[in-house]
């Protein structure tokens, strides 16, 4: 009993450690919307004969530090490459099943092309996770010709988390859709650079709607992905 207390003890003084020094470490840079938050970016390329979803998830300090925690296979205190990789391959599924993209009532089914995780510098010595997947999808049979087709992107990922929740819709070369102005405007670049806001008035994106001439424009190559490492990030407070 004494021993449990102890340990007990031991955990609470561990947590309110760091606690401390995230909120008094001056010299830090803590992140931009918060260090328990976590925040996702879903970017939406149109083309003539399918559709790309470059998505980010960004995680900041104290996520992050459970993180390192729960992949930590070896116990060494440390989360390596090949750990970090271990889970986004399972976490990349995961996220998948929590969003939906739907042409004409019928759902798209993606398969991720391409995943890199790397731990990046956060407050307090302590780091953040930038994870980011490309998902490719074919379009279902019977729309190669069809005219103004509904689109539906539907994310539900993190949502009762408090952090940056960003949808945006990017048309290849020639490819036609109606979509509110709003969301072709790329905000934080890619989770790259917050702006100078406050969590409170943080995007809260769950679903966009538009509508796309299907097999309008000529085939593209995918745009630049967004799966590079985050050299630096900031957030013009």
């Amino acid at each position: 009993m004494i021993g449990a207390r102890r340990g007990l003890i031991l955990i609470l003084a561990l947590a309110g450690g760091l606690a401390s020094a995230l909120v008094f470490s001056a010299s830090a840079q803590a992140h931009p919307l918060g260090n328990f938050t976590i925040n996702r970016y879903a970017r939406i390329e149109v083309h003539s004969d399918r559709f790309v979803i470059q998505y980010v998830v960004d995680t900041a300090e104290i996520p992050t530090f459970q993180l390192i925690g729960d992949v930590d296979a070896n116990r060494d205190g440390k989360a390596s490459q090949a750990e970090l990789d271990s889970y986004a391959a399972r976490e990349k599924d995961r996220l998948a099943a929590n969003f939906k993209l739907v042409i004409g009532g019928k759902k798209i089914v993606v398969s991720p092309a391409e995943t890199t995780i790397e731990l990046l510098p956060g407050a307090a010595g302590l780091q953040v996770t930038r994870l980011a997947v490309v998902y490719e999808g074919a379009l279902p049979s019977g729309l190669a010709q069809s005219n103004n087709a509904q689109v539906v992107f539907t994310d539900s990922n993190f949502a009762d988390r408090a952090g940056w929740k960003e949808v945006v819709v990017v048309p290849s070369a020639g490819a036609q859709i109606t979509v509110d102005p709003r969301f072709t405007v790329d905000t934080s670049d890619a989770l790259r650079n917050y702006p100078a806001v406050a969590l409170t008035a943080a995007p809260d994106v769950r679903e966009v709607s538009f509508s796309w001439v299907v097999g309008s424009g000529t085939v593209a190559p995918p745009l630049k992905a967004v799966v590079g490492s985050t050299a630096r990030r900031t957030s013009g407070f």
